[in-house]
């Protein structure tokens, strides 16, 4: 097993001011790398743009040689270096492993990566033909990306980042919480998640070494987050990304443990993937997860994959030893999956809160990518939830007064057929959020345009039914439930 000993030493408070001070005024930041190579990205063997980006740092200027090192990892002169850099960053970046000296050349320890107004340090990503080792830290990827948008951010006084690696979910929960906790069973994640707090000046955040939730046994947390090792692998490669456990029995774990570390009305979000086996849906799989949680339950499917599909995407994640290596890999994973009887892979975002009350548990389908954050409409779905419940009654809506967003839009299309255009269904749709786009029937979308905030709905629906020879109560009866609907989605505010 290839392991590799922690690397960072720890950094004083004037130590990480003045790194951080450094960093900055110099530009290293997302705006000021994506003005010099066009991006925050490091580069990617994948994508082979390294040589690109050689070639916009040719020039021997402070910003270059930050990117080179800390971006590019790219060994820089001597000679070149003295002339551009101060000795006391030098000395600095020495002393704490940032950079070593080989020979004639200054060489980059670690990868440093602006984000979010956060400068934070990993591994560096393994070079072709390198072994990625065993205890690697990721620097921010694509699952963290994710679990960062969908996380709900309100004040918290105790939050756990659960699986902490590089500690970015921690940091970015260091804004909004009293404490935060960050663990993580790798003791070199815990190294590089606490050296980043350091850094980034954040004195409310604790780092712990431990398996799953024996580190804060006893705690009970407003918020857990977790990116957790997800991976439906047939054996334990890197501890970032497998688990000891089949298939997706350890996400299964954390959904039925979490709550017992919740405070009443406390969250648990976790991105996660599972399995649907051979004649089963995906729906009765992860279900079984939250039976007895004591917990209102929000699950959000956002891709399914076939097991050849799944298995070729990982192995693109990878890099290429051989062709032979990769006939190995390929034939070891879906040997795995056949035995199993797996019939697909399944991927999305988990969402609990902790409530003594009668719970109540929704399955969905996110059919959108979601690129900037949306915490706030996952808490405002379950606000509404709390709204709906406490309100069944249909007398109770019709009573109030609702308004349409007014960012909604109402989009109609036609389609050609026999020389003439055919209308389609309208669709409402709104400029962001979660499941911003519903169809609607022309009658329904005339109705809901007049939701203006002042006009109860028993009065539209009446005004709606009047003249018109049709049943007043079902007419009712479906104007209530697209009011339901367009509050669940976040098209209504009340």
């Amino acid at each position: 097993m290839n392991t590799i000993a922690p690397s960072l030493s720890l950094l004083s408070t004037a130590q990480a001011d003045r790194l951080r001070e450094f960093f900055f005024e110099a530009g290293y930041d997302e705006s000021g790398l994506k003005q010099a190579l066009g991006t925050s990205e490091p580069p990617l063997p994948q994508l082979r743009n390294l040589p690109r980006f050689l070639d916009l740092t040719r020039k021997a200027t402070l910003i270059n040689h930050l990117s080179r090192w800390f971006l590019l990892s790219q060994p820089i002169a001597e000679e070149s270096v003295r002339s551009t850099i101060p000795a006391w960053f030098l000395e600095s970046c020495l002393e704490l492993g940032l950079l070593r000296i080989e020979g004639s050349f200054y060489k980059p320890g670690v990868l440093i990566r602006p984000y979010g107004g956060l400068l934070v340090t990993s591994d560096r990503y393994a070079k072709p033909g390198e072994q990625t080792p065993y205890d690697h830290v990721l620097p921010i990827n694509p699952s963290a990306r994710h679990t960062l948008n969908f996380t709900i951010r309100q004040p918290s006084r105790a939050t756990l980042d659960l699986g902490a690696g590089c500690g970015i979910q921690a940091l970015a929960a260091a804004r909004h919480s009293e404490t935060v906790w960050a663990t993580d069973l790798n003791p070199r994640a815990t190294v590089f998640a606490r050296f980043n707090a350091l850094l980034n000046g954040f004195g409310n955040v604790t780092c712990l070494t431990g398996d799953l939730f024996e580190p804060v046994e006893g705690r009970r947390f407003d918020q857990i987050v977790s990116c957790p090792p997800f991976v439906l692998a047939p054996s334990k490669e890197f501890l970032y990304r497998d688990n000891d456990m089949n298939l997706d029995q350890f996400c299964r774990h954390l959904a039925r443990e979490a709550p017992a570390f919740l405070n009443e009305g406390g969250y648990f979000q976790m991105i996660t993937e599972w399995v649907s086996l051979e004649g089963q849906s995906w729906q009765d799989r992860i279900s079984e997860w939250f039976e007895g949680s004591d917990c209102d339950v929000w699950v959000l499917k956002h891709y399914s994959r076939s097991p050849d599909d799944y298995a070729q995407m990982r192995m693109r994640e990878a890099y290429r030893v051989s062709t032979e290596r990769d006939n190995e890999i390929y034939s070891a994973w879906m040997d795995y999956y056949r035995r199993e009887r797996v019939a697909a892979m399944h991927g999305g975002l988990v969402t609990m809160r902790r409530r003594s009350k009668t719970q109540w548990f929704v399955l969905e389908e996110l059919n959108q990518s979601v690129n900037e954050p949306v915490g706030d409409a996952i808490l405002s779905r379950f606000a509404v939830r709390d709204f709906l419940d406490a309100h069944q009654e249909d007398r109770e809506l019709l009573a109030m007064t609702p308004r349409l967003s007014p960012d909604a839009r109402l989009e109609q299309d036609s389609r050609p057929d026999e020389g003439r255009w055919h209308p389609l269904a309208p669709v409402l749709r709104r400029s962001s959020g979660l499941r911003p786009h519903i169809g609607l029937q022309p009658e329904v979308a005339d109705f809901v345009v007049r939701l203006d905030g002042a006009s109860r709905l028993d009065d539209l629906i009446h005004e709606l039914t009047a003249g018109i020879d049709v049943d007043p109560e079902r007419v009712k009866a479906e104007c209530l439930s697209v009011v339901r609907l367009l509050l669940e989605r976040g098209f209504l505010i009340l």
